[in-house]
Parts: C-alpha cells; structure tokens; sequence
C-alpha cells in the first residue's frame, strides 16, 4: 500500500515540474507550439480534397431535394405570395378607409387621431 502512495506522489510530482517547465521555459513552450502547428499544417494539408469533395456533395444533395420537393416548394411560394399579398390588401384598405380604435380614427393623410364622427382632419383639413 505504501508503494502505490508512493508511486502516486512521484506521479504528481512529475506533473508539476512538467507543468513548471512549460510555464517558465520559452524553449518547451516553443516546442509545444512547433509541433502544435506542424500537426494543424498536416490535418489542413491532407484535408484539401476531402473539403472540397464535400462540398460538392453538399450541393449536389441540396440540388436532388430541390428537384425531389420541386412541386412542394412551388406550392408553398405560391401560398406565401397570397398570404402577402392579403396582407398588403388589408392593409392598403385600412389606409385608404382610415384607421379605426375605439377612441377615434387615424387621419389617412396625416396620420393624427382624429374624432370617430369627424368629416374633416381638424389637423391637416383634409376631407375624410
């Protein structure tokens, strides 16, 4: 049992002046870093072609769903548009028909809260 304690704080110890070195000694961290970037060069290096096979995979995989869902997506652009252009349809109404609250309504031309049972815009004068 005494052996494997000891063992363990040789161990430590070990760690520590490794640790220690690499702190304190520009030449160890040098190193470090050397071989560091030696290995980030070699991955990048032999990574080129995978890179670029891959990615010509990822678009030919995008193009095969485009041209699969191609009806789907048409459909879903189509219902998008009229969804929109509902939308803009209401809401050129309101404009036009002037904005209405339970308080009053919204001059179309200037934009001010105006009485409900106004006939003109008493800031603009414009006719409603």
């Amino acid at each position: 049992m005494t052996w494997i304690f000891v063992v363990f704080l040789l161990f430590i110890l070990i760690i520590f002046l490794v640790s220690f070195l690499f702190m304190f000694n520009p030449k160890m961290r040098g190193g470090l870093m050397r071989n560091n970037i030696n290995s980030v060069n070699s991955m990048l290096s032999g990574s080129e072609g995978s890179l670029e096979s891959l990615t010509e995979s990822m678009i030919k995989m995008k193009k095969n769903i485009i041209e699969k869902n191609e009806e789907d997506l048409k459909e879903l652009n189509r219902k998008s548009a009229e969804i929109n252009s509902d939308g803009v349809e209401i809401t050129a109404r309101a404009i036009k028909k002037g904005l209405t609250t339970d308080e009053g309504i919204f001059c179309k031309y200037c934009g001010k809260k105006i009485d409900a049972d106004s006939q003109h815009c008493k800031y603009c004068g414009k006719e409603l």
